[in-house]
Formats: structure tokens, C-alpha cells, sequence
């Protein structure tokens, strides 16, 4: 069973200073994701309807 902390709505890859990566192969860039943070009040309704499914 795993736990629901959010949702990826952007992502790209970033140099190490910040910046993003203009290489095509992205070799030495990180890869971030980023987006809302899911709250009880969001997560627990949504594994209720889940365990009721």
C-alpha cells in the first residue's frame, strides 16, 4: 500500500548550478519534479473512496 504526498504537475533537468540544461542528451543535469503537496483533507476521502472500490 503506498501513500499519495502529491502530484507531479512540471518537470525538466537542471545543471548544477540551477540552470536549466540546454543538452538534448542531459548528461549531468538532474531531473526535478515539482507540484501541490496533498493535505489530509485531500488524501484521506480519496483512500476511503479507494478502499471502497
Amino acid at each position: 500500500m503506498g501513500t499519495v504526498v502529491g502530484d507531479n504537475t512540471q518537470g525538466g533537468f537542471l545543471g548544477t548550478t540551477g540552470a536549466s540544461c540546454a543538452t538534448s542528451s542531459h548528461d549531468g543535469c538532474l531531473r526535478y519534479l515539482v507540484g501541490p503537496q496533498f493535505s489530509s483533507a485531500i488524501t484521506k476521502p480519496l483512500y476511503d473512496r479507494a478502499q471502497r472500490a
